[in-house]
């Protein structure tokens, strides 16, 4: 830990992007004004422990290679439904229709027959 004294309107940089500036002492506060690009996040220590995040395990980079991985998924399953839809619906009765339209519709099993190949 660093210990710097600062008075008020007095300032300190961090690297060359952060400054920390005391804008107001009052009693046993000290307020600061803190300046950073808007890509670093800046909040109270209490705050940021609370959330139990921390700097090391915000990887945009892999957030986004995961949200590409599920866009796939997604595709993939998109395109499963469709060709069971379409082979289900060429055999579909008048009778089979009425009959589904009285029970909802269950997505979740669908996907789940998908995923495990057991899809009637």
């Amino acid at each position: 830990m660093v210990v710097i004294s600062r008075k008020l309107g007095d300032s300190l940089m961090i690297d060359d992007n952060i400054e920390v500036t005391v804008v107001q002492i009052k009693d046993d506060k000290v307020r600061l004004g803190i300046t950073t690009p808007s890509n670093i996040p800046v909040h109270r220590k209490e705050v940021w422990d609370s959330t139990g995040i921390k700097s090391t395990e915000l990887d945009v980079g892999e957030l986004v290679r995961e949200l590409e991985r599920t866009k796939e998924q997604l595709e993939t399953y998109k395109a499963a439904l469709f060709a069971y839809a379409k082979e289900e619906w060429e055999s579909t009765t008048q009778e089979d229709v009425d009959q589904a339209l009285k029970h909802p519709f269950d997505f979740k099993s669908v996907i789940q027959e998908l995923e495990t190949g057991n899809a009637a």
